[in-house]
């Protein structure tokens, strides 16, 4: 995980730095339950070029499946075939681990979880890369899922680790939400100050986890403004609700990693990571497990 985590803060300096080259995804419906994602990429600073077709179902175990075509960008020929689903879940750990330090308190010492699927571990083993945590609280759909959840975890972290409800939030907490919720995870008011969020579940324009008020009173930095403009149901939804904008947005992490602006200003602030995903970390993840064949 620390290794992608590095390869994430060359993926968002790249994407700032040419944003306007990205192609946006084409999203194909199939179904109230399932829909692809064929996400196509090349920078000049890869020698290589990815068509990556993934399928989301949100009632199946995976839930994500997909393969990652890699082209050789000298010869066009297809050199790899990787596996979507394995990779899209260690970039999307990776990137709430590289938002979670430059975003969250330096002595944050308890994570919350909001979901209980694979993509869950990832944000934790991304999580523990950068901070010391000391207690993990689990919120599951049901009270079934959190115990269940919350037994995986102690068996594989030496970490104190509970269900607990979406009141209980610790003040200064780390909380990600890894959910296929189409309504908010938790009310505002559950959200004491020092908290840094993780937002990485809703990928479409009119499902979120978060709910408009807390964004109103968050620092919000986005993975890519331009699809974040399109598919983050998180901000989309307050901007139509004519209560946001996205001229609120603090800036891209890519912004952050490059120093171009400052992080974290105050310990009470609540600062929030909206992510979508893109394609350029998909190649960033590539291009690290090509260079080790």
């Amino acid at each position: 995980m620390n290794h992608a985590i590095k390869q994430m803060e060359w993926a968002f300096k790249e994407i700032y730095k040419f944003s306007s080259k990205i192609p946006i995804r084409t999203h194909i419906n199939i179904g109230e339950r399932q829909n692809s994602l064929i996400m196509p990429v090349f920078l000049p600073s890869s020698q290589y070029f990815i068509v990556k077709i993934v399928n989301i179902r949100s009632d199946k175990i995976p839930s994500i499946v997909g393969v990652i075509n890699v082209f050789d960008v000298n010869s066009g020929d297809l050199i790899a075939i990787m596996d979507g689903g394995s990779i899209t879940q260690m970039r999307t750990g990776a990137a709430s681990g590289l938002a979670t330090r430059y975003l969250s308190n330096e002595d944050s010492k308890d994570l919350v979880l909001f979901g209980t699927g694979s993509q869950a571990l990832y944000q934790i083993d991304a999580v523990l890369e950068v901070r010391d945590i000391s207690f993990i609280g689990v919120v599951g759909s049901s009270a079934k899922k959190s115990n269940s959840f919350s037994k995986i975890i102690k068996n594989n972290y030496s970490i104190e680790c509970s269900p607990i409800k979406s009141s209980e939030i610790p003040g200064n907490s780390i909380i990600c939400t890894a959910t296929t919720s189409q309504l908010p995870v938790f009310s505002d008011e559950q959200i004491p100050p020092g908290c840094h969020i993780n937002a990485i579940g809703s990928y479409q324009p009119l499902s979120r986890e978060i709910p408009s008020s807390t964004i109103l009173r968050s620092k919000i930095v986005v993975d890519h403004l331009k699809m974040c403009i399109l598919e983050a149901g998180d901000l989309i939804i307050p901007k139509e609700e004519k209560i946001w904008s996205f001229e609120n947005i603090y800036c891209e992490i890519g912004e952050l990693v490059l120093g171009l602006v400052p992080s974290r200003e105050n310990k009470k602030e609540i600062t929030l990571f909206k992510s979508v995903g893109n394609a350029v970390q998909d190649l960033a993840i590539v291009n690290y497990i090509m260079r080790k064949l």
